[in-house]
């Protein structure tokens, strides 16, 4: 079985989920409806760190609820975790107030006598206003909300063709939040609406070509003296006209060239990037340099390579082997979520360098390809995340807290993208693990992965449940908080905890 809570050192803030886990799908459903409910929920799967005994962090957990849920089925019936759970909860001087959910199958005698909830419905079940208000008399809830943003008022058209430029620097706005009076409004369904475009700091500029870039440039260096030294060599020497111009040719054609390349830097060299690259180590020379920016959005290069996706289920419960994924050319990814100021809207947190949340998976795929762009498969996702080292986390091996931002409280909410700059990934791009989880382009399938299973359709089918990657702040439990954690919600959901960054074909 698996379990969640939120261990906050003794104090009984929070409430421990008792599962099976072949019913680990509605565990995750049942979490969130919490969350959404103001509840404070922490799950083995996500909070315990690979080092940490689990039996000893659970048995923790427990005694330090104010609620235990159980969730009964046939499947949790049999399992030998979920009766050692409820034995110490049972347990004189323990004695938390037990909450059968019923799943399937029928209720248990050994709790007949304790009032049920059905949630016999699965991933369609809801809380009932009379279960949360049980809850509530031992567990605190945070029962303030925000109201969903009002949509944009009109759409964008799209961007006949990006102008890159070089990166600016991370955003400058402290990595401290204000706080909030209430907390956002958790979840919304709304039909997708249409975006307004993002304001690009500098103008685009419209695009040369080599000779006349390299021409210009060379008359205002010193296209009179060349001049001048041509006729004076016709005046006195005409044989020697013929030489000067054999050596002068060559050298402005050079120059011309050396000009052309300084000037339009923003194509990356395909003949590198595009060779695979075998270690993280390869590709660290070259973050910043190969660092643009698209439609105003700062984007970073991964190269071509390799890599394992997935990860052992048994050190964490949300991996599993997603088989070797090979990448013949680099593309780009955003170098920080997409943000507030960014959208030119505010979601459930305000500041200009929050991650922009309450965004539906319809939405921010639209943001992306209005301006040429596009949002990651999660096999790109996960490579930008770990790389051809195949770390479990963007910067090693070892969960770091310090690192990321996770494990907050509603009132807290998200922070300032690239506030954690200990977490960057392989490639430069900051928060993959944490603030807030991400939209990929990716239908929610079982592994082994393969991008020609239909899983990478594009549509606007609001049913299609999408692929999330990274964690985030809601998070108090590290199995969500690594690189190869996955969850799925349908294209209309919108939530507090819910962002997502782009990512574009590298065209060299």
């Amino acid at each position: 079985s698996l379990a969640t809570c939120s261990h906050t050192g003794g104090v009984m803030s929070h409430i421990f989920i008792s599962y099976s886990k072949d019913n680990i799908d509605f565990a995750r459903h049942l979490r969130h409806l919490l969350q959404d409910a103001g509840f404070a929920v922490w799950m083995d799967e996500t909070g315990l760190v690979p080092s940490e005994r689990w039996w000893s962090t659970i048995d923790a957990n427990i005694r330090d609820c104010a609620a235990f849920i159980v969730i009964m089925s046939p499947d949790s019936q049999e399992s030998r975790w979920v009766e050692r759970e409820i034995l110490v909860a049972e347990e004189p001087g323990v004695s938390k107030p037990i909450f059968p959910v019923l799943l399937a199958g029928q209720r248990w005698s050994r709790l007949a006598d304790v009032q049920y909830e059905d949630m016999t419905a699965g991933l369609n079940a809801t809380l009932s206003p009379r279960f949360v208000t049980a809850l509530a008399q031992y567990a605190p809830r945070n029962t303030g909300a925000v109201a969903p943003p009002p949509p944009p008022e009109t759409a964008v058209e799209p961007e006949a063709a990006p102008d890159p430029r070089v990166t600016s620097p991370p955003p400058s706005e402290p990595a401290t939040e204000p706080e909030m009076a209430s907390a956002p409004s958790a979840t919304s369904t709304a039909p997708p609406a249409p975006l307004p475009e993002s304001k690009p700091a500098v103008q685009p500029q419209e695009p040369s070509t080599p000779p006349q870039a390299g021409k210009a440039t060379l008359e205002s260096l010193f296209g009179s003296s060349i001049e001048r030294a041509a006729k004076s060599t016709s005046d006195d020497r005409p044989w020697l006209q013929k030489w000067a111009l054999l050596l002068i040719v060559p050298i402005v054609l050079l120059a011309a060239f050396l000009v052309w390349l300084l000037t339009n830097n923003n194509r990356a060299p395909l003949g590198f990037a595009g060779n695979p690259v075998t270690s993280n180590e390869q590709w660290q020379p070259y973050i910043d340099q190969y660092a643009r920016t698209f439609a105003g959005i700062d984007m970073v290069l991964v190269p071509a390579g390799c890599y394992d996706m997935g990860g052992d289920p048994e050190a964490f419960q949300a991996a599993a082997e997603g088989g070797k994924q090979c990448f013949d050319a680099p593309f780009w990814i955003s170098r920080y979520e997409i943000t507030n100021a960014q959208i030119d809207s505010i979601g459930g947190f305000p500041g200009d360098q929050r991650p922009r949340e309450m965004l539906t998976w319809l939405q921010a795929r639209d943001f992306c390809l209005q301006r040429g762009l596009r949002l990651p498969t999660e096999a790109e996702w996960e490579y930008a995340a770990r790389g051809p080292d195949d770390l479990v986390f963007p910067w090693g091996n070892e969960f770091d807290r310090s690192r990321v931002v996770w494990n907050r409280s509603p009132e807290q909410g998200s922070a300032t993208v690239g506030s954690q700059p200990d977490g960057v990934a392989w490639v430069g791009a900051f928060d993959m693990i944490g603030n807030v989880w991400e939209w990929t382009s990716t239908s929610f399938r079982d592994y082994p992965y393969h991008a020609d299973d239909e899983r990478e359709v594009d549509n606007d089918d609001p049913d299609i449940r999408r692929v999330l990657r990274g964690g985030s702040w809601i998070d108090g439990d590290t199995a969500f908080l690594h690189a190869a954690s996955r969850d799925g919600y349908v294209a209309v959901d919108a939530r507090s905890f819910l962002g997502f960054r782009c990512a574009r074909d590298f065209e060299g």
